[in-house]
């Protein structure tokens, strides 16, 4: 007999966010544009991950340039350590 459900996912941790966002810098340039941290939110079980994007974007790119550049990366750690809690 099938169990439904969902499975808990393992809990987040600075370091492996850390791993993540680094894994997706795709182009190594040290910023994560829209689709590369789209893609993150998608790995990391976001029912909607263009929205957790939009929204994170709206609350850690502090210069508005459309990518979340080094200087701005530990907030962006901190948001989505905070998404993952909730």
């Amino acid at each position: 007999m099938p169990v439904y459900g969902t499975i808990p996912k393992p809990p987040l941790n600075e370091k492996t966010v850390k791993e993540r966002l680094k894994k997706a810098d795709i182009n190594g340039d040290g910023s994560l544009s829209v689709e590369e941290l789209k893609k993150v939110f998608k790995e990391m079980g976001s029912n909607w991950p263009g929205v957790r994007t939009w929204l994170c974007m709206r609350n850690t790119d502090s210069d508005g340039d459309g990518e979340i550049s080094a200087s701005e990366m530990n907030k962006l750690v901190v948001y989505i350590m905070n998404w993952a809690d909730a």
